[in-house]
């Protein structure tokens, strides 16, 4: 596939689309000033029996660069039950499976400042259920920058939930 370059806001910001399909984008995020590091939106399957098809596309994808790299999306699934609330718990073979891809990927959950929950069904109170389907995680993006943000801020426009964050490049100690 022939990647494309994408100029954004500043000139030396640039965007380079490396995949793409329904349920990810992939681009390779390079500036003057800054290493260039990764970032994939991803969308995991909502029917649970293809939940493992996506777990396999986000193992694929972890092994397509050695930049540090940023994931954020809709996984459609729970890393732990307390993110779940209403109706029945799921059952604790999704989140292996969920919680096996992310450590096969080497992922960290990024700290998440805001509603409990990204998505509701608003159905009555004893019907409703709530989860957090959108979250953030990162794989040494540390390394390149000093502050990934720990608080997001949930605003429309991505999914049910997308995020605003804000980096600042490290500044490597003389010593």
């Amino acid at each position: 596939m022939e990647s494309k370059q994408i100029r954004l806001w500043k000139q030396q910001v640039n965007v380079q689309l490396q995949s793409f399909f329904a349920f990810h984008s992939d681009a390779t995020i390079s500036s003057t000033d800054r290493d260039s590091w990764r970032f994939t939106g991803f969308y995991g399957h909502s029917e649970i029996a293809r939940h493992k098809e996506s777990w396999s596309l986000l193992e694929i994808l972890s092994t397509q660069s050695i930049r540090p790299w940023l994931v954020a999306g809709d996984f459609n699934e729970v890393l732990h039950q307390k993110e779940k609330s209403g109706t029945c718990q799921r059952p604790q073979w999704q989140l292996t499976d969920f919680l096996s891809c992310w450590e096969k990927c080497g992922l960290a959950d990024l700290s998440y400042d805001g509603l409990s929950y990204t998505w509701c069904n608003h159905r009555q109170e004893s019907f409703t259920v709530r989860v957090r389907l959108d979250r953030r995680a990162r794989l040494q993006i540390r390394r390149t920058y000093s502050q990934v943000p720990g608080d997001s801020h949930p605003m429309f426009g991505f999914g049910s939930c997308s995020y605003s964050d804000k980096f600042k490049p490290r500044r490597e100690s003389s010593s």
